[in-house]
């Protein structure tokens, strides 16, 4: 997920004429390789009977997942409703 939303990132930085400060190693290379290599790992599950449910389950949990997030987010109060801090 996390080489995914970072190649979405550099695009959308790059499209909007922006630089990041940090230049990431291997980039994009690396993030292609990590998202290679899950697949791997998947196909490697997928072969051993076992495992085989949990690759099946994958998009049942992430759905799982996806539609908490968006209730928890619709219920959500904000964090600074009266406007005033204290700090101490």
């Amino acid at each position: 997920m996390i080489s995914i939303i970072h190649l979405k990132f550099r695009a959308d930085k790059r499209k909007a004429g922006q630089e990041t400060r940090f230049k990431s190693f291997g980039y994009p290379l690396t993030n292609y390789l990590c998202l290679a290599f899950l697949g791997g790992i998947l196909y490697v599950m997928y072969l051993t009977d076992g495992l085989r449910i949990s690759v099946y389950l994958i998009p049942v949990w992430l759905a799982v997942l996806g539609i908490s997030y968006r209730l928890r987010q619709k219920n959500a109060v904000p964090a600074l409703q009266g406007g005033s801090v204290s700090v101490q």
